[in-house]
């Protein structure tokens, strides 16, 4: 379950930043703009934003996506249908104190590389990410690293996949490790080369000298010459973060709060049917600072299913209880979207490159899933010109705000 609470509080924290934009006579977009949250400023419980938060070029790429300003579409509106577009700006934490994770990783001797993770892939691609960091680190083609992921007889212990924090946690730990067994397969390789470690690269399985590709030899070389050396081409590589050292940190207690965060600006375009209560999402926008990413394909994964996880909390997901009884208790009553609820998309995301993570990577998990319903309520209170107070925005809570429905 992405969120895990904050997509209500969003929800609430861009309806009132639309409202207070509204009584002193601002332009929604404008009064956002001007109160975005920069690097270095502080939350409310005084923790410095340690990162890029990236939103004004956020802000930006949303606006060219949609080429619209926030507000009512009366140039569109047919009938009883009204159009509008909500712009919303929302952050989520990744990386708790004290949080850790390993990752072992071998060298073989006919140069392939092992790599055992504790994760569970649940459908982000934990397990092509982690391989792409130990190419990357290893400087091997991604072909050659085998990834054995979750198999508690074989894999070091990572924590749980929750949280946006694996990439960060078992990511970082595969970095580590790469780059560790990269320093001492190097110290084979300059045996062979008769030069000095710092001196050489690798790129696709091959080390060779600096400005000097053609001495240069394979890793299967270079793993027989550190067998000879005795340098052993294994290790559980470990990550961990900290401690928060902010004055006032103990208002989290011990060890709460989150190390990071990563921010995000997601629009939606809505009509809406202001005699019967309907609406319909056409087009939607999502886009996060990812610090760095890892796999493009992942990161827009993410976005559209983080954010159609949120647009279903948004329109159609509702718990209904009946005397203490659960009476949304099956999927005909309890209505996920599907392909046919989906608009129109366009994703997009920037690279600060400071994220916590590998490579400057920011946790991307749950971001996109937060952002959804109040992007959807807001564009929803601009069609109708009434403020939609809660979620999910059913037919009949549409018609309460409008006045035409007394309120349940």
């Amino acid at each position: 379950m992405r969120g895990v609470g904050a997509n209500q509080v969003c929800f609430a924290y861009e309806s009132q930043m639309d409202e207070v934009a509204k009584r002193l006579g601002m332009e929604p977009l404008e009064f956002r703009r001007r109160n975005f949250i920069k690097k270095g400023g502080t939350l409310m419980q005084k923790q410095p934003i340690p990162t890029s938060t990236m939103l004004p070029e956020l802000l930006e790429e949303a606006q060219r996506a949609f080429g619209k300003k926030a507000g009512p579409d009366s140039s569109k509106s047919q009938g009883p249908w009204r159009r509008g577009v909500g712009y919303i700006a929302n952050l989520a934490g990744y990386g708790r104190p004290r949080n850790e994770g390993e990752a072992y990783i071998s060298i073989e001797a006919d140069g392939s590389v092992n790599l055992r993770c504790g994760a569970s892939d649940v459908g982000a691609g934990q397990t092509q990410a982690y391989r792409q960091i130990a190419a990357e680190a290893l400087g091997v083609p991604l072909e050659s690293v085998s990834a054995t992921m979750s198999n508690s007889e074989v894999t070091p212990l990572c924590g749980i996949t929750a949280g946006s924090r694996q990439t960060l946690i078992t990511g970082g730990a595969t970095q580590r490790g790469g780059e560790e067994l990269l320093s001492r397969i190097l110290k084979g390789a300059a045996e062979l080369l008769e030069a000095a470690p710092e001196d050489l690269e690798a790129r696709n399985g091959v080390i060779s000298v600096r400005g000097a590709a053609a001495r240069s030899v394979n890793y299967v070389e270079a793993v027989k010459k550190c067998k000879e050396m005795d340098i052993p081409l294994f290790t559980t590589a470990k990550m961990e973060t900290g401690l928060h050292t902010f004055e006032g940190h103990e208002v989290f207690g011990a060890p709460g709060g989150w190390m990071d965060y990563t921010f995000g600006v997601h629009a939606a375009e809505a009509e809406v049917n202001i005699e019967t209560g309907e609406v319909r999402l056409l087009n939607y926008a999502s886009g996060h600072d990812v610090g760095q990413a890892i796999n493009p394909q992942h990161v827009e994964g993410q976005f559209e299913g983080g954010a159609m996880m949120g647009i279903g909390h948004g329109l159609t997901e509702e718990i209904k209880t009946d005397r203490g009884m659960l009476s949304t208790d099956e999927f005909h009553s309890y209505l996920i979207p599907t392909a046919s609820e989906t608009p129109e998309w366009n994703s997009f995301y920037l690279e600060s490159g400071e994220g916590l993570g590998p490579y400057g990577a920011k946790g991307i998990g749950e971001p996109p899933c937060t952002a959804g319903a109040a992007a959807v309520a807001c564009a929803v209170s601009q069609a109708i010109g009434a403020r939609i107070t809660r979620i999910p925005i059913t037919p009949d809570h549409v018609l309460e705000v409008l006045g035409k429905l007394e309120k349940q």
